[in-house]
């Protein structure tokens, strides 16, 4: 079926501003709507009822405003745009917002991850999968797809290829990470912005630091790298030099930062208080301050806390204190000092 001619005028107009409709002094609305506004050309022309074409020569000028915006035409044809309706169109275009970044290639995909996936040119087939217990995602149209131990790209790869031929000819296939999960580390204490950060393939202690905004004190000092130990009670403590990170990426301290791990920056002002306790985090500590208070002022332990092997680190190098805190409780032990930078680990019972 053949368009009429106002509707082929009405697609046009919604694009740009029709030649036709600058000769005549017609407003682009009305040309859109098949009917006038209050934006009228300043020819006489663009007010009677029947607008007769203006012929333009070259070098001639017309001008006219719609919207509030004042529009002209020179020569034949030829429409200018003004310079501030472009800029307020660039802002417009540039506040749009962006799609998701995308993960980077070294996240080492795991259980528990969500994923979006795309597939173009098949829009709807969009799904958001997590990778399940066993190190699957269930695929639309081809079913589980291992993607425990991939990286984004390898899991890219992997789908595109089992889709084409099957299913499409060319498919595209775009992956990010909607929610990390299987692979994180811990940066807290003395941090810009302390909490849980993806971790990546070669990561090391200087990429947690960064993704942590930095160091929030005026010094650099030092860290304690805690790698945990499953099934051995307490984690493996390394202490780290942060000027010799920072100053030489010295490899004997920027350490390599395994899953699970936590990165805690020494704060020589405050206490921390992390492991199996309500509240975990940083508090000021009163002088006198004994180890059973600043557990209370965390919340005090948790149900599954193990009360007879809490550990206190301490210092550079460090001196750990392991201290019986059921033995306190009990009136058959002494509540330890402690002090402005201690950093106390509540283990948890595993029964």
């Amino acid at each position: 079926m053949v368009s009429s001619p106002m509707s082929w005028q009405s697609t046009k107009a919604r694009w740009f501003l029709s030649a036709d409709s600058a000769r005549t002094g017609i407003c682009p609305r009305a040309v859109r709507h098949g009917r006038r506004h209050s934006c009228h050309g300043s020819s006489s022309t663009a007010r009677t009822s029947t607008p007769r074409p203006a012929q333009n020569s070259p070098g001639s000028r017309r001008r006219w405003t719609c919207c509030g915006f004042p529009f002209a035409m020179t020569g034949r044809g030829v429409t200018r745009i003004p310079t501030h309706l472009i800029l307020l169109l660039t802002t417009f275009i540039l506040s749009l917002p962006c799609a998701t970044e995308a993960a980077p290639g070294g996240y080492v995909l795991g259980p528990g991850d969500r994923l979006s996936i795309r597939v173009y040119p098949d829009d709807h087939l969009a799904p958001e999968l997590t990778v399940r217990t066993d190190g699957t995602i269930m695929m639309p149209l081809i079913g589980a797809v291992p993607a425990s131990g991939a990286t984004v790209p390898g899991l890219t790869a992997t789908i595109q290829k089992q889709l084409e031929g099957r299913f499409y000819r060319a498919p595209s296939v775009e992956i990010d990470v909607v929610r990390y999960v299987s692979h994180r580390a811990f940066v807290l204490g003395s941090v810009r912005e302390p909490g849980g950060y993806p971790l990546y393939q070669g990561d090391r202690v200087l990429d947690l630091l960064q993704r942590a905004g930095g160091i929030s004190g005026a010094s650099i000092g030092f860290a304690y790298l805690f790698t945990p130990r499953p099934g051995q009670g307490a984690p493996e403590v390394q202490q780290i030099s942060l000027r010799r990170v920072f100053e030489a990426a010295d490899p004997a301290h920027n350490l390599a930062v395994p899953n699970g791990a936590t990165i805690y920056v020494y704060d020589q002002a405050r206490v921390f208080v992390m492991g199996a306790v309500e509240r975990a985090g940083s508090y000021e500590v009163s002088e006198g301050g004994t180890l059973l208070r600043v557990i209370a002022t965390a919340g005090g332990f948790s149900a599954r806390a193990s009360t007879t092997k809490i550990r206190i680190y301490r210092g550079s190098p460090v001196k750990v204190v392991e201290v019986d805190a059921s033995a306190i409780i009990k009136n058959s032990g002494e509540d330890p000092v402690v002090m402005p930078g201690d950093l106390i680990y509540v283990p948890q019972r595993f029964f």
